[in-house]
Protein backbone atom coordinates (compact mmCIF):
# COMPACT_ATOMS: atom_id res chain seq x y z
CA UNK A 1 0.00 0.00 0.00
CA UNK A 2 2.97 2.18 1.23
CA UNK A 3 4.54 1.82 -2.15
CA UNK A 4 1.51 2.49 -4.44
CA UNK A 5 1.17 6.23 -2.14
CA UNK A 6 4.63 6.69 -2.98
CA UNK A 7 4.48 5.80 -6.85
CA UNK A 8 1.05 7.63 -7.00
CA UNK A 9 2.42 10.67 -5.53
CA UNK A 10 5.69 10.43 -7.59
CA UNK A 11 3.41 10.58 -10.69
CA UNK A 12 1.54 13.50 -9.38
CA UNK A 13 5.13 15.75 -9.00
CA UNK A 14 6.11 14.27 -12.37
CA UNK A 15 2.80 15.78 -14.01
CA UNK A 16 3.18 18.85 -12.03
CA UNK A 17 6.79 19.63 -13.00
CA UNK A 18 6.09 18.87 -16.62
CA UNK A 19 2.69 21.18 -16.59
CA UNK A 20 4.60 23.75 -14.76
CA UNK A 21 7.82 23.33 -17.72
CA UNK A 22 5.33 23.17 -20.83
CA UNK A 23 4.65 26.85 -21.12
CA UNK A 24 8.14 27.52 -21.08
CA UNK A 25 8.77 25.43 -23.85
CA UNK A 26 6.15 26.59 -25.92
CA UNK A 27 7.71 29.98 -25.33
CA UNK A 28 11.30 28.87 -26.13
CA UNK A 29 9.69 27.07 -29.51
CA UNK A 30 8.32 30.54 -30.40
CA UNK A 31 11.00 32.71 -29.74
CA UNK A 32 13.46 30.00 -31.71
CA UNK A 33 10.68 30.18 -34.20
CA UNK A 34 10.28 34.01 -34.48
CA UNK A 35 14.34 34.85 -33.87
CA UNK A 36 15.08 32.70 -36.88
CA UNK A 37 12.61 34.01 -39.07
CA UNK A 38 13.99 37.48 -38.13
CA UNK A 39 17.50 36.66 -39.46
CA UNK A 40 16.77 34.19 -42.18
CA UNK A 41 14.52 37.63 -43.70
CA UNK A 42 16.71 40.25 -41.59
CA UNK A 43 16.37 43.65 -43.31
CA UNK A 44 18.37 46.61 -41.86
CA UNK A 45 15.58 48.66 -43.57
CA UNK A 46 12.49 47.50 -41.63
CA UNK A 47 11.08 44.59 -39.59
CA UNK A 48 7.42 45.22 -40.98
CA UNK A 49 7.69 41.27 -42.35
CA UNK A 50 7.62 40.02 -39.11
CA UNK A 51 4.18 40.17 -36.52
CA UNK A 52 4.33 42.44 -33.78
CA UNK A 53 4.90 40.68 -31.24
CA UNK A 54 8.39 38.79 -33.02
CA UNK A 55 9.47 42.41 -33.84
CA UNK A 56 9.46 43.19 -30.72
CA UNK A 57 11.21 40.50 -28.86
CA UNK A 58 13.61 40.67 -32.19
CA UNK A 59 14.64 44.64 -31.64
CA UNK A 60 15.22 43.58 -27.86
CA UNK A 61 17.60 41.25 -28.86
CA UNK A 62 19.26 43.23 -31.00
CA UNK A 63 19.64 45.66 -28.68
CA UNK A 64 20.67 43.89 -26.26
CA UNK A 65 23.34 42.80 -28.55
CA UNK A 66 24.25 46.18 -29.53
CA UNK A 67 24.71 46.90 -26.25
CA UNK A 68 26.94 44.21 -24.79
CA UNK A 69 29.07 44.66 -27.86
CA UNK A 70 28.94 48.48 -27.66
CA UNK A 71 28.36 48.01 -31.75
CA UNK A 72 27.04 50.98 -34.12
CA UNK A 73 24.00 49.46 -35.91
CA UNK A 74 26.34 49.46 -39.41
CA UNK A 75 28.11 46.79 -37.13
CA UNK A 76 25.27 45.31 -36.17
CA UNK A 77 23.26 45.25 -39.79
CA UNK A 78 26.71 43.56 -41.16
CA UNK A 79 26.70 41.08 -38.49
CA UNK A 80 22.87 40.01 -39.27
CA UNK A 81 23.81 40.35 -42.88
CA UNK A 82 26.44 37.55 -42.35
CA UNK A 83 24.30 35.27 -40.60
CA UNK A 84 21.09 35.49 -42.78
CA UNK A 85 23.77 34.59 -45.60
CA UNK A 86 24.84 31.56 -43.81
CA UNK A 87 21.60 30.37 -42.93
CA UNK A 88 20.44 30.59 -46.39
CA UNK A 89 23.11 28.73 -47.55
CA UNK A 90 23.46 26.17 -45.05
CA UNK A 91 20.28 25.37 -43.98
CA UNK A 92 19.78 22.57 -46.15
CA UNK A 93 17.27 19.50 -45.63
CA UNK A 94 17.03 16.31 -47.97
CA UNK A 95 13.53 14.18 -46.86
CA UNK A 96 13.30 16.03 -43.47
CA UNK A 97 17.01 14.52 -42.77
CA UNK A 98 20.16 17.02 -42.49
CA UNK A 99 22.89 16.02 -44.56
CA UNK A 100 26.52 17.16 -44.44
CA UNK A 101 27.77 19.84 -46.74
CA UNK A 102 28.74 18.44 -50.54
CA UNK A 103 30.32 20.51 -53.19
CA UNK A 104 32.07 22.90 -51.11
CA UNK A 105 36.08 23.45 -51.36
CA UNK A 106 37.42 20.98 -48.20
CA UNK A 107 39.21 23.05 -45.93
CA UNK A 108 43.26 21.86 -45.73
CA UNK A 109 46.28 22.44 -43.15
CA UNK A 110 47.46 25.78 -44.18
CA UNK A 111 50.92 24.32 -45.16
CA UNK A 112 49.25 21.92 -47.85
CA UNK A 113 47.98 25.21 -50.09
CA UNK A 114 49.71 26.31 -52.73
CA UNK A 115 51.27 29.52 -52.60
CA UNK A 116 48.31 30.89 -54.67
CA UNK A 117 45.55 29.51 -52.41
CA UNK A 118 47.45 30.64 -49.22
CA UNK A 119 48.35 34.00 -50.73
CA UNK A 120 44.43 34.46 -52.06
CA UNK A 121 43.26 33.78 -48.41
CA UNK A 122 45.91 35.64 -46.57
CA UNK A 123 45.09 38.36 -48.89
CA UNK A 124 41.09 38.41 -48.55
CA UNK A 125 41.79 38.15 -44.80
CA UNK A 126 44.07 41.23 -45.26
CA UNK A 127 41.06 42.99 -46.71
CA UNK A 128 38.99 42.13 -44.25
CA UNK A 129 40.40 43.70 -42.16
CA UNK A 130 41.36 46.99 -43.96
CA UNK A 131 38.28 49.64 -42.93
CA UNK A 132 35.67 50.51 -45.24
CA UNK A 133 32.95 53.36 -44.52
CA UNK A 134 35.09 53.67 -41.38
CA UNK A 135 34.10 50.12 -40.19
CA UNK A 136 36.68 47.22 -40.07
CA UNK A 137 34.71 43.52 -40.92
CA UNK A 138 37.55 41.85 -39.40
CA UNK A 139 37.38 43.84 -36.19
CA UNK A 140 33.84 43.54 -35.83
CA UNK A 141 33.70 39.95 -36.29
CA UNK A 142 36.06 39.05 -34.03
CA UNK A 143 34.40 41.54 -31.52
CA UNK A 144 31.79 38.91 -30.99
CA UNK A 145 34.10 36.87 -29.24
CA UNK A 146 33.82 39.70 -26.37
CA UNK A 147 33.51 39.61 -22.88
CA UNK A 148 29.68 38.55 -23.11
CA UNK A 149 30.10 36.01 -25.50
CA UNK A 150 32.54 33.84 -23.25
CA UNK A 151 30.07 32.48 -20.65
CA UNK A 152 27.79 31.25 -23.82
CA UNK A 153 30.94 30.25 -26.39
CA UNK A 154 33.33 28.64 -23.20
CA UNK A 155 33.18 26.13 -20.22
CA UNK A 156 30.44 23.98 -22.02
CA UNK A 157 28.91 22.18 -24.28
CA UNK A 158 28.30 25.09 -26.80
CA UNK A 159 31.95 25.59 -26.96
CA UNK A 160 32.14 23.44 -29.98
CA UNK A 161 28.90 24.18 -32.00
CA UNK A 162 29.22 28.28 -31.48
CA UNK A 163 33.01 28.29 -32.40
CA UNK A 164 31.93 26.14 -35.79
CA UNK A 165 29.30 28.55 -36.90
CA UNK A 166 31.41 31.49 -36.02
CA UNK A 167 34.15 29.87 -38.20
CA UNK A 168 31.51 29.59 -40.95
CA UNK A 169 30.53 33.30 -40.82
CA UNK A 170 33.87 34.43 -40.74
CA UNK A 171 34.46 32.44 -44.18
CA UNK A 172 31.47 33.63 -45.02
CA UNK A 173 32.47 37.20 -44.79
CA UNK A 174 36.10 36.17 -46.78
CA UNK A 175 34.18 34.70 -49.79
CA UNK A 176 32.53 38.20 -50.36
CA UNK A 177 35.64 39.22 -50.74
CA UNK A 178 36.90 36.31 -52.98
CA UNK A 179 34.60 33.51 -53.30
CA UNK A 180 37.63 30.95 -54.20
CA UNK A 181 38.84 31.09 -50.82
CA UNK A 182 37.88 28.88 -47.70
CA UNK A 183 39.51 28.65 -44.23
CA UNK A 184 42.50 26.61 -43.79
CA UNK A 185 43.63 24.60 -40.46
CA UNK A 186 46.68 24.94 -38.42
CA UNK A 187 47.97 20.92 -37.28
CA UNK A 188 49.73 22.20 -33.92
CA UNK A 189 50.23 18.55 -33.63
CA UNK A 190 53.23 18.74 -36.56
CA UNK A 191 54.62 21.40 -34.50
CA UNK A 192 54.15 19.55 -31.19
CA UNK A 193 56.45 16.65 -32.72
CA UNK A 194 59.09 18.57 -33.61
CA UNK A 195 62.28 17.17 -31.53
CA UNK A 196 63.21 18.93 -28.38
CA UNK A 197 63.11 22.59 -28.17
CA UNK A 198 62.89 23.48 -31.98
CA UNK A 199 59.43 24.67 -31.98
CA UNK A 200 59.83 27.98 -31.40
CA UNK A 201 61.74 27.86 -34.72
CA UNK A 202 58.72 26.49 -36.55
CA UNK A 203 58.23 27.70 -40.56
CA UNK A 204 54.88 28.29 -39.73
CA UNK A 205 55.76 31.12 -37.73
CA UNK A 206 57.95 33.05 -40.55
CA UNK A 207 57.25 35.11 -42.99
CA UNK A 208 56.31 32.53 -45.38
CA UNK A 209 53.16 31.78 -43.45
CA UNK A 210 51.99 33.30 -39.90
CA UNK A 211 54.36 35.91 -39.76
CA UNK A 212 57.33 36.01 -36.76
CA UNK A 213 56.01 34.47 -33.64
CA UNK A 214 57.78 36.71 -30.90
CA UNK A 215 57.39 40.18 -29.95
CA UNK A 216 55.46 42.36 -32.77
CA UNK A 217 54.45 40.83 -35.77
CA UNK A 218 56.68 42.59 -38.24
CA UNK A 219 56.68 40.14 -41.52
CA UNK A 220 54.36 38.08 -43.35
CA UNK A 221 50.76 38.81 -44.85
CA UNK A 222 49.99 40.40 -41.18
CA UNK A 223 52.31 42.03 -40.63
CA UNK A 224 51.93 45.56 -38.42
CA UNK A 225 48.42 44.12 -38.19
CA UNK A 226 46.81 46.97 -35.81
CA UNK A 227 44.68 45.73 -32.79
CA UNK A 228 40.78 47.36 -32.12
CA UNK A 229 41.96 48.60 -28.83
CA UNK A 230 45.54 50.05 -30.10
CA UNK A 231 48.50 48.60 -30.75
CA UNK A 232 50.61 46.38 -32.88
CA UNK A 233 50.08 42.45 -32.96
CA UNK A 234 51.99 40.63 -30.61
CA UNK A 235 53.39 36.67 -30.24
CA UNK A 236 55.62 35.33 -27.90
CA UNK A 237 55.44 31.57 -28.92
CA UNK A 238 56.88 28.61 -27.28
CA UNK A 239 58.11 30.63 -24.18
CA UNK A 240 57.77 30.09 -20.27
CA UNK A 241 55.11 31.53 -18.80
CA UNK A 242 56.76 32.88 -15.90
CA UNK A 243 55.52 31.98 -12.37
CA UNK A 244 53.26 29.73 -14.60
CA UNK A 245 54.56 26.24 -16.38
CA UNK A 246 55.72 26.10 -19.96
CA UNK A 247 52.94 25.85 -22.08
CA UNK A 248 52.10 22.97 -24.93
CA UNK A 249 50.43 22.55 -28.57
CA UNK A 250 48.02 20.01 -29.33
CA UNK A 251 48.71 16.69 -28.39
CA UNK A 252 48.71 13.97 -31.16
CA UNK A 253 47.97 11.46 -28.41
CA UNK A 254 44.50 13.48 -27.30
CA UNK A 255 43.91 14.41 -30.96
CA UNK A 256 43.83 10.08 -31.89
CA UNK A 257 42.37 9.35 -28.56
CA UNK A 258 38.70 11.47 -29.78
CA UNK A 259 39.03 9.99 -33.50
CA UNK A 260 39.36 6.60 -32.45
CA UNK A 261 39.05 5.37 -29.11
CA UNK A 262 36.12 3.00 -29.07
CA UNK A 263 35.38 3.60 -25.49
CA UNK A 264 34.33 7.56 -26.07
CA UNK A 265 31.42 7.64 -28.05
CA UNK A 266 28.88 10.57 -26.80
CA UNK A 267 29.72 14.67 -26.58
CA UNK A 268 29.09 14.57 -23.09
CA UNK A 269 32.93 12.80 -23.15
CA UNK A 270 34.80 15.30 -24.20
CA UNK A 271 33.37 18.68 -23.57
CA UNK A 272 32.61 20.77 -19.89
CA UNK A 273 29.80 19.79 -18.36
CA UNK A 274 30.25 16.48 -19.23
CA UNK A 275 31.76 13.45 -17.92
CA UNK A 276 35.14 14.47 -20.15
CA UNK A 277 37.52 11.47 -20.96
CA UNK A 278 41.27 10.36 -18.57
CA UNK A 279 43.99 12.69 -20.19
CA UNK A 280 46.56 9.41 -20.78
CA UNK A 281 49.80 12.35 -19.92
CA UNK A 282 48.52 13.31 -16.64
CA UNK A 283 45.42 11.35 -15.31
CA UNK A 284 43.28 14.20 -14.73
CA UNK A 285 39.86 14.44 -16.45
CA UNK A 286 39.98 16.22 -20.05
CA UNK A 287 38.33 17.62 -22.50
CA UNK A 288 39.06 18.71 -25.81
CA UNK A 289 37.96 22.46 -24.78
CA UNK A 290 40.73 22.29 -22.18
CA UNK A 291 43.10 20.59 -24.97
CA UNK A 292 42.29 23.79 -27.32
CA UNK A 293 43.61 26.03 -24.45
CA UNK A 294 47.02 24.99 -24.54
CA UNK A 295 47.76 26.25 -27.97
CA UNK A 296 46.59 29.55 -26.76
CA UNK A 297 48.97 29.78 -24.16
CA UNK A 298 51.70 28.33 -26.63
CA UNK A 299 50.99 31.13 -28.97
CA UNK A 300 51.40 34.03 -25.87
CA UNK A 301 49.94 37.45 -25.99
CA UNK A 302 46.52 38.50 -27.05
CA UNK A 303 46.25 34.75 -28.24
CA UNK A 304 46.51 33.85 -24.03
CA UNK A 305 43.80 36.37 -23.89
CA UNK A 306 39.70 34.83 -23.84
CA UNK A 307 38.51 38.19 -25.23
CA UNK A 308 41.31 39.69 -27.38
CA UNK A 309 42.36 36.48 -29.11
CA UNK A 310 40.71 36.93 -32.61
CA UNK A 311 42.43 40.01 -33.16
CA UNK A 312 45.55 37.87 -34.21
CA UNK A 313 44.20 35.34 -37.44
CA UNK A 314 46.02 32.60 -35.85
CA UNK A 315 42.93 32.49 -33.85
CA UNK A 316 40.93 31.44 -36.89
CA UNK A 317 43.44 28.65 -38.21
CA UNK A 318 43.78 27.41 -34.68
CA UNK A 319 40.17 26.91 -34.06
CA UNK A 320 39.64 25.68 -37.72
CA UNK A 321 41.92 22.48 -36.65
CA UNK A 322 39.83 22.40 -33.60
CA UNK A 323 37.23 21.83 -35.55
CA UNK A 324 38.57 19.36 -37.90
CA UNK A 325 39.37 17.28 -34.62
CA UNK A 326 35.44 17.78 -33.77
CA UNK A 327 34.59 16.55 -36.94
CA UNK A 328 37.09 13.26 -36.55
CA UNK A 329 34.65 12.44 -33.37
CA UNK A 330 31.67 13.23 -35.23
CA UNK A 331 32.45 10.46 -38.11
CA UNK A 332 33.74 8.04 -35.60
CA UNK A 333 30.23 8.14 -33.54
CA UNK A 334 28.26 8.52 -37.09
CA UNK A 335 30.47 6.92 -39.63
CA UNK A 336 27.03 6.61 -42.11
CA UNK A 337 25.75 10.10 -41.52
CA UNK A 338 22.56 9.04 -40.35
CA UNK A 339 22.29 10.07 -36.73
CA UNK A 340 20.70 13.73 -35.86
CA UNK A 341 23.89 14.79 -33.60
CA UNK A 342 21.47 17.58 -32.41
CA UNK A 343 20.09 14.44 -30.07
CA UNK A 344 23.39 13.83 -28.26
CA UNK A 345 23.66 17.53 -27.47
CA UNK A 346 24.28 17.18 -23.35
CA UNK A 347 21.54 18.15 -21.52
CA UNK A 348 22.93 21.39 -19.05
CA UNK A 349 21.18 23.91 -18.16
CA UNK A 350 22.06 28.04 -17.80
CA UNK A 351 23.99 29.49 -20.71
CA UNK A 352 24.77 25.61 -22.61
CA UNK A 353 21.18 24.97 -22.25
CA UNK A 354 20.52 22.36 -25.95
CA UNK A 355 17.58 25.39 -26.76
CA UNK A 356 19.08 28.41 -25.62
CA UNK A 357 19.97 30.76 -28.76
CA UNK A 358 23.81 31.46 -29.19
CA UNK A 359 25.02 34.37 -28.65
CA UNK A 360 25.13 36.69 -31.70
CA UNK A 361 23.53 34.02 -33.69
CA UNK A 362 19.85 34.87 -32.52
CA UNK A 363 18.32 32.39 -35.29
CA UNK A 364 20.56 29.20 -34.41
CA UNK A 365 20.33 27.24 -31.05
CA UNK A 366 22.88 25.36 -28.82
CA UNK A 367 22.16 22.03 -30.11
CA UNK A 368 21.39 23.28 -34.18
CA UNK A 369 25.55 23.96 -33.45
CA UNK A 370 25.50 20.07 -33.25
CA UNK A 371 23.47 19.41 -36.72
CA UNK A 372 25.22 18.36 -39.74
CA UNK A 373 23.69 21.43 -41.87
CA UNK A 374 27.01 23.27 -40.61
CA UNK A 375 29.54 20.46 -41.03
CA UNK A 376 32.51 21.54 -43.50
CA UNK A 377 34.54 19.13 -45.25
CA UNK A 378 38.25 18.52 -44.45
CA UNK A 379 41.15 17.16 -45.75
CA UNK A 380 43.06 14.50 -43.78
CA UNK A 381 46.06 16.31 -41.68
CA UNK A 382 49.53 15.39 -43.44
CA UNK A 383 51.05 11.98 -42.85
CA UNK A 384 54.16 10.33 -44.40
CA UNK A 385 51.24 7.85 -46.42
CA UNK A 386 49.35 11.30 -48.14
CA UNK A 387 53.25 12.35 -48.78
CA UNK A 388 52.83 15.19 -46.22
CA UNK A 389 49.80 16.47 -47.59
CA UNK A 390 51.75 17.69 -51.02
CA UNK A 391 54.09 19.93 -48.76
CA UNK A 392 57.49 19.59 -48.89
CA UNK A 393 58.50 22.76 -48.44
CA UNK A 394 57.11 23.24 -45.00
CA UNK A 395 56.69 19.06 -43.68
CA UNK A 396 58.58 16.35 -43.63
CA UNK A 397 58.29 12.51 -42.86
CA UNK A 398 60.53 11.49 -40.16
CA UNK A 399 62.56 8.81 -40.45
CA UNK A 400 61.96 6.67 -37.54
CA UNK A 401 59.05 4.67 -36.85
CA UNK A 402 56.81 1.78 -39.30
CA UNK A 403 56.73 3.53 -42.78
CA UNK A 404 53.48 1.48 -43.24
CA UNK A 405 51.62 3.56 -40.57
CA UNK A 406 48.97 5.65 -42.05
CA UNK A 407 48.84 7.37 -39.05
CA UNK A 408 52.54 8.70 -38.66
CA UNK A 409 52.31 12.31 -38.93
CA UNK A 410 54.28 14.64 -40.64
CA UNK A 411 56.39 17.56 -38.70
CA UNK A 412 57.24 21.00 -39.08
CA UNK A 413 60.33 22.14 -40.72
CA UNK A 414 62.29 24.16 -38.52
CA UNK A 415 64.20 27.44 -40.02
CA UNK A 416 67.22 29.19 -39.06
CA UNK A 417 66.71 31.99 -40.59
CA UNK A 418 63.56 34.53 -41.15
CA UNK A 419 62.86 38.07 -42.83
CA UNK A 420 63.34 41.70 -41.63
CA UNK A 421 61.83 44.53 -43.15
CA UNK A 422 63.83 47.86 -43.35
CA UNK A 423 60.66 49.61 -42.10
CA UNK A 424 60.97 47.37 -38.60
CA UNK A 425 64.32 48.67 -37.26
CA UNK A 426 64.52 50.96 -34.99
CA UNK A 427 66.49 54.26 -35.42
CA UNK A 428 70.36 54.37 -35.68
CA UNK A 429 70.04 55.94 -32.00
CA UNK A 430 68.20 53.20 -31.00
CA UNK A 431 70.13 50.59 -32.64
CA UNK A 432 73.57 51.90 -31.14
CA UNK A 433 72.03 51.32 -27.33
CA UNK A 434 71.45 47.57 -28.67
CA UNK A 435 74.90 47.29 -30.11
CA UNK A 436 76.40 47.78 -26.55
CA UNK A 437 76.19 44.50 -25.93
CA UNK A 438 74.32 41.91 -23.54
CA UNK A 439 74.46 44.33 -20.61
CA UNK A 440 72.88 47.07 -22.20
CA UNK A 441 70.10 44.82 -24.04
CA UNK A 442 69.16 43.53 -19.98
CA UNK A 443 69.00 46.86 -18.89
CA UNK A 444 66.22 47.12 -22.07
CA UNK A 445 64.89 44.15 -22.06
CA UNK A 446 65.43 42.84 -18.95
CA UNK A 447 62.88 41.88 -15.84
CA UNK A 448 62.25 45.48 -14.34
CA UNK A 449 62.20 46.98 -17.78
CA UNK A 450 59.94 44.58 -19.11
CA UNK A 451 57.43 44.15 -15.73
CA UNK A 452 57.28 48.11 -16.20
CA UNK A 453 56.30 48.23 -19.73
CA UNK A 454 53.92 45.29 -19.47
CA UNK A 455 52.68 45.18 -15.88
CA UNK A 456 51.82 41.96 -14.07
CA UNK A 457 48.20 41.50 -15.77
CA UNK A 458 50.42 41.42 -19.02
CA UNK A 459 53.06 39.62 -18.22
CA UNK A 460 50.51 36.70 -17.82
CA UNK A 461 49.71 37.05 -20.55
CA UNK A 462 52.61 37.39 -22.47
CA UNK A 463 56.27 37.91 -21.75
CA UNK A 464 57.50 36.70 -18.94
CA UNK A 465 60.04 39.13 -16.56
CA UNK A 466 62.73 37.71 -17.81
CA UNK A 467 61.37 37.24 -21.21
CA UNK A 468 63.40 38.85 -23.90
CA UNK A 469 66.54 37.28 -22.92
CA UNK A 470 66.02 34.29 -21.26
CA UNK A 471 64.72 32.99 -24.48
CA UNK A 472 67.89 33.78 -26.23
CA UNK A 473 70.31 32.72 -23.91
CA UNK A 474 73.54 33.92 -22.72
CA UNK A 475 75.53 32.64 -25.60
CA UNK A 476 73.26 33.66 -28.46
CA UNK A 477 73.31 37.84 -26.52
CA UNK A 478 76.41 38.95 -27.94
CA UNK A 479 76.20 37.57 -31.57
CA UNK A 480 72.63 38.75 -31.23
CA UNK A 481 72.99 42.59 -30.06
CA UNK A 482 76.92 43.24 -31.08
CA UNK A 483 77.35 46.05 -33.66
CA UNK A 484 78.08 43.27 -36.29
CA UNK A 485 74.99 41.50 -35.69
CA UNK A 486 73.26 44.47 -35.61
CA UNK A 487 74.98 46.09 -38.93
CA UNK A 488 73.65 41.91 -41.09
CA UNK A 489 70.21 42.97 -39.46
CA UNK A 490 69.59 46.39 -40.93
CA UNK A 491 69.01 46.83 -44.88
CA UNK A 492 69.21 49.43 -46.38
CA UNK A 493 66.05 48.79 -48.78
CA UNK A 494 63.72 45.90 -48.44
CA UNK A 495 63.96 43.23 -46.57
CA UNK A 496 66.96 41.22 -45.05
CA UNK A 497 67.35 37.59 -44.13
CA UNK A 498 68.70 37.21 -40.65
CA UNK A 499 68.89 34.74 -38.10
CA UNK A 500 65.36 33.89 -36.58
CA UNK A 501 67.09 35.12 -33.10
CA UNK A 502 67.93 38.79 -35.26
CA UNK A 503 64.55 38.56 -36.40
CA UNK A 504 62.87 38.33 -32.87
CA UNK A 505 65.21 41.15 -31.54
CA UNK A 506 63.86 43.20 -34.41
CA UNK A 507 60.21 42.52 -33.54
CA UNK A 508 60.59 42.33 -29.44
CA UNK A 509 62.20 46.05 -29.70
CA UNK A 510 59.13 46.77 -31.71
CA UNK A 511 56.96 45.73 -28.86
CA UNK A 512 58.89 47.22 -26.24
CA UNK A 513 58.64 50.55 -27.91
CA UNK A 514 54.83 50.84 -27.56
CA UNK A 515 52.37 50.43 -24.94
CA UNK A 516 50.75 46.67 -24.53
CA UNK A 517 47.26 46.24 -26.14
CA UNK A 518 44.63 46.22 -23.63
CA UNK A 519 43.42 42.73 -22.68
CA UNK A 520 40.48 41.84 -20.61
CA UNK A 521 42.08 39.73 -17.60
CA UNK A 522 40.30 36.44 -18.42
CA UNK A 523 43.13 34.08 -19.69
CA UNK A 524 43.14 30.56 -20.90
CA UNK A 525 44.84 28.18 -18.81
CA UNK A 526 47.81 25.22 -19.83
CA UNK A 527 46.71 21.91 -18.78
CA UNK A 528 49.25 20.13 -20.00
CA UNK A 529 53.39 21.43 -19.62
CA UNK A 530 55.40 20.63 -21.99
CA UNK A 531 58.44 20.26 -20.26
CA UNK A 532 61.08 20.59 -23.68
CA UNK A 533 60.37 24.02 -23.17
Amino acid sequence: MTSLLTLFVHACILIGVNSMLQPKRVKDTYENSCLHNAVFNFNSSSTNYLEPKCQTLFMDKYTEMKNFLNYTDMQMNYLYSLERAVLRKYEKKQNGRHKRQTGMMARQECRTLSDGARGALFGAIVDLKTPTGGMSRYDTIAGMHSFAAYRYAHLGPSFLGWHRVYLIMYEEALQEIRSDVVLCYWDSTLDFLMPGSTQRFTVAFSADLFGNGRGNVINGAFANWQLPGGGTLRRNIAADRFPGPPPSLTRPGIVDLIATDPSITSHTQIVRGGTGFTDPDTGRVHTWEQEHDNTHVWVGEIMQDVVAAPGDPVFFFHHTFIDYGWELFRQKINPNGNIDLRNDYPNVGGFHAPDAPMFGFQGITNRDGYSDEYTRMYAPHPTCSNGCGGSTQFLYCPDGGPMANPNRRCISRDINSDLVPAAAVAPAAAMQAMASGPEATMARFGPAATMGMFGPAATRAGFSPAATMSMFGPAASRALFGPAAMTRAVPAVGSARVSVEATDAVAVRSALSEPPPPVSGISFESSFSDSRL
